[in-house]
């Protein structure tokens, strides 16, 4: 762990899970009528990852009550003002990629491609036999036991089931996304089947309960493994140090083609552009490229940097593509693990 770059890459990575676990007990605690918890743990929330703003409009959304709207000002207040004062500061708004990329294109942004989105939700929540196992599950239940209205009526499952569908709908629009960044989606879907089990269950309660626990730890523990695991933290730490090793390479090769045309997804274009994160000295103005599918346009590049691993997203498989057919030709290409091989390629 004295890898600083690794230390930054995670530092920049996690929040969304902490994020994602203090939204969702603050809705379990918003149940409960514990409106000061809920005001605080909102807060660390939103602190860690502004998506969490999602858990307040699922709880306005849900309860429709003064004393909710009144529990979220608190951290609506914090949000408003800390992008209050960035913009005062700075004459700029504080936004990250995605959010930036809504703002600069309004009425373009959100084209709707059924195709991808399927593909999306099926890829998220249907290639994962523990999934689909917890969905069907639920369902069965339901069904069963004839309690749709169960969806409706219990306002901590509505309220997970919102923040579920909202989140994981916006990903399913951008394109250009990671597993941690569906995380309050996977999350707070698990636990609203959780909690289904554990109502409809009421007749049996000892397997009620094991059930229930076993349903939240199964799910919870299965997409947190993703993120924690030693093969995890090892895979990072190398990806990061080979990361350092390719931002020595384009530092030269930019020092030398000050105007080409590097293009680069993210997270690469961020890391070669932010030198706080380490990885640079100073920025080297690589073109990113990513966004919404249907309106990123990848112009005309000299240079194309990606990852090339076995599960491409759609920018990459883009440029992969873009590249064989203009016979775009290797300079850089570092192995990080198995099939995960950084790689640089250029015109010829």
């Amino acid at each position: 762990m004295n890898n600083k770059y690794l230390i930054r890459a995670l530092a920049s990575a996690h929040p969304v899970i902490a994020s994602g676990l203090l939204g969702i007990c603050s809705l379990i605690t918003l149940s409960n009528r514990k409106f000061r918890t809920y005001a605080i743990l909102i807060c660390f929330s939103l602190i860690l990852r502004e998506s969490a703003i999602i858990f307040i409009a699922s709880a306005c959304i849900v309860y429709r009550q003064r004393k909710v709207f009144l529990a979220s000002l608190p951290a609506l207040i914090l949000f408003i003002g800390n992008y209050g004062l960035h913009y005062l500061q700075e004459r700029k708004l504080l936004l990250n990629d995605q959010a930036l990329l809504i703002l600069n294109n309004c009425g373009q942004s959100f084209v709707l491609n059924l195709d991808h989105i399927l593909s999306f939700f099926i890829n998220r929540f249907f290639y994962y036999p523990h999934f689909v196992f917890l969905i069907v599950l639920s369902l069965v239940l339901v069904i069963y036991k004839k309690r749709c209205d169960l969806f409706f009526s219990h306002k901590l499952i509505s309220s997970l089931l919102i923040v579920s569908l909202g989140h994981s709908l916006f990903f399913a629009l951008y394109g250009d996304t990671a597993t941690r960044d569906i995380f309050m989606s996977s999350a707070s879907l698990i636990i609203a089947i959780g909690i289904i089990c554990f109502h409809l269950l009421k007749d049996s309660p000892s397997v009620r309960i094991i059930l229930s626990l076993a349903i939240m730890i199964l799910g919870v523990s299965s997409i947190i493994k993703i993120h924690s695991s030693k093969g995890y933290f090892n895979k990072i730490e190398r990806t990061a140090t080979a990361l350092k090793e390719m931002a020595q390479f384009l530092t030269l090769f930019r020092a030398n083609n000050p105007d080409k045309n590097i293009v680069a997804p993210n997270p690469i274009s961020r890391y070669m552009n932010n030198p706080f994160l380490g990885y640079v000295k100073k920025p080297l103005n690589l073109t990113w490229y990513g966004g919404f599918i249907k309106t990123a346009k990848l112009g005309n590049p000299d240079v194309l940097v990606y990852i090339h691993y076995s599960e491409m997203n759609d920018f990459v498989i883009n440029m992969h593509n873009y590249g064989q057919r203009e016979n775009f030709k290797p300079i850089y290409q570092n192995n990080i693990y198995k099939k995960n091989t950084l790689m640089v390629y250029s015109r010829e």
